[in-house]
Order: structure tokens, then C-alpha cells, then sequence
């Protein structure tokens, strides 16, 4: 069930990245918020649920930690646009193979976006996380999108959310 308000991103952002503080700080890596020098007072708004858009957040931070190699970077990015505020997290981890990154939102099978590498390196993962993060953004009436050079050259996984205009709720 979702129980939707009107919620800051600000407030989304920094709480997903307090959620994922413990792993990022366990592997070293070093996290970049980025929000939009205009949005210092929390300006930028969506409809939703905020406990489960936390989760989505948390959940990609969260990859990242365990996808990236000890003393890695990590970027929570938000821009806005017009009708969608898109959130990315970027990282500059072992990265996905080019064939699976169709299959990233299905969580089929032992970590499906990492195609194999995951194991030898000791970070699988059933894949849930990322199939019910997909899942929630689309109840929010948003979506998730996922790239990658390849293997070594990290990842991004944004997701798109409408826009919350005041005007709208008048």
C-alpha cells in the first residue's frame, strides 16, 4: 500500500543516504550529495510515499556500497526538470555487462545485472532489491532506468518521479 503525500526530495535524499550510511562507511567509499543550489530550503517536491521511496533510494546506495570496490566513489545526483525529478546514483564500481542490462529490473536468479561476476567476487544477491525498487517507483507513477559502459566502469541507476507542482494541488 502506498500512502502518498506531498514530500520534499530533499528530505527523501538525505534520509535514503543516512539509511546506507553504515555500508558506505564499512567499505570506505566516499558519498556525493548533489541537490540543486536552488532547492537549499526543500522546494523540490513529489507525490508519494515517502518511507517507500526511502527504500528505493536506500536500496541503490546500498548496490553501489556492495558494487563497488573499497574506497570508491558513490554520487546521489538529483535533477530536476519540468515535469520529473530524475535521482541518480552513480558509482564507479565492477559495473554490468552490456546483455544484461535489459534484464537489471527482473530479479531473476542470483544477481542477473552483474551476469556471473558477482559470485567470483563474493557480492551475489537474489536480485530482489532491484525488482521491488522498479516496482515501487511504477506504483509512483514514475520509472527507473539503469546504465553502464560495462564491466569495471560502474554503473547509474536514476530514477524519474512526476514533478509535484503547488499550482497543481489548487
Amino acid at each position: 500500500m502506498i500512502n502518498r503525500s506531498v514530500v520534499p526530495v530533499r528530505d527523501i535524499v538525505l534520509a535514503a543516504a543516512e539509511q546506507a550510511r553504515v555500508p558506505i562507511e564499512e567499505h570506505r567509499h566516499r558519498l556525493r550529495i548533489m541537490l540543486p543550489p536552488d532547492d537549499a530550503a526543500g522546494g523540490l517536491r513529489v507525490e508519494g510515499d515517502s518511507a517507500r521511496l526511502i527504500q528505493v533510494l536506500s536500496n541503490l546506495l546500498n548496490n553501489a556500497a556492495r558494487y563497488t570496490d573499497r574506497g570508491g566513489e558513490i554520487r546521489l545526483e538529483v535533477m530536476p526538470g519540468r515535469d520529473e525529478i530524475a535521482i541518480a546514483v552513480v558509482d564507479n564500481g565492477i559495473g554490468i555487462d552490456a546483455d544484461a542490462l535489459p534484464r537489471v529490473f527482473e530479479g531473476v536468479g542470483p544477481a542477473t545485472p552483474l551476469a556471473g561476476r558477482e559470485a567470483e567476487s563474493g557480492r551475489s544477491g537474489l536480485g530482489v532489491g532491484l525488482l521491488l525498487a522498479h516496482r515501487l517507483v511504477t506504483l509512483h507513477g514514475g520509472r527507473m532506468a539503469v546504465e553502464s559502459e560495462g564491466p569495471g566502469k560502474g554503473s547509474c541507476f536514476t530514477v524519474h518521479l512526476p514533478r509535484h507542482h503547488a499550482q497543481d494541488a489548487a
